[in-house]
């Protein structure tokens, strides 16, 4: 439904574990510039595999794919900048229009693309810098404000 309604946003992980890319690329064939990018993050993101508490569950984590004793999925160890990049890298998508789907949709959904989402005079200037080989976070700014350097 989310899908078809023009007032609606989707919202996808994408690690490649909760949605197959190509679903991924179906959705965005459909609803375009309202697939908002998502990580359902838990503790153990950016983490070693092993075990975790997720509430009142313990979750495993094995190749960074988070499961249940059951074998269900429960949340993810996705960061946003990786799933930037699946998206850019599964639909042959630029990478700035990616970063869109993780910035500037999100706060459309919120109604508050006039403050965040996109660097524009006026806007709250919250943005990091990656190198540009290893995509790793070189620094970050929180309205203005340098608040992280490697």
């Amino acid at each position: 439904a989310g899908l078809c309604h023009s007032n609606s946003y989707v919202e996808m992980i994408a690690d490649g574990h909760h949605v197959h890319p190509t679903a991924i690329d179906v959705a965005y064939r459909c609803c375009g510039e309202r697939l908002t990018l998502i990580t359902d993050a838990m503790q153990a993101a950016g983490m070693p595999d092993g075990q975790y508490q997720l509430g009142e569950y313990q979750v495993n984590v094995v190749e960074g794919v988070v499961r249940t004793d059951a074998g269900g999925l429960a949340g993810s160890t996705l960061i946003l900048k990786n799933a930037v990049f699946n998206l850019s890298n599964w639909l042959n998508m630029p990478l700035e229009n990616a970063w869109l789907r993780a910035s500037l949709t999100p706060a459309k959904s919120l109604g508050i693309e006039h403050e965040l989402g996109s660097l524009a005079v006026g806007k709250k200037a919250s943005m990091v810098a990656l190198s540009s080989n290893s995509h790793q976070v070189e620094q970050t700014w929180a309205n203005g404000v340098l608040v992280y350097s490697r």
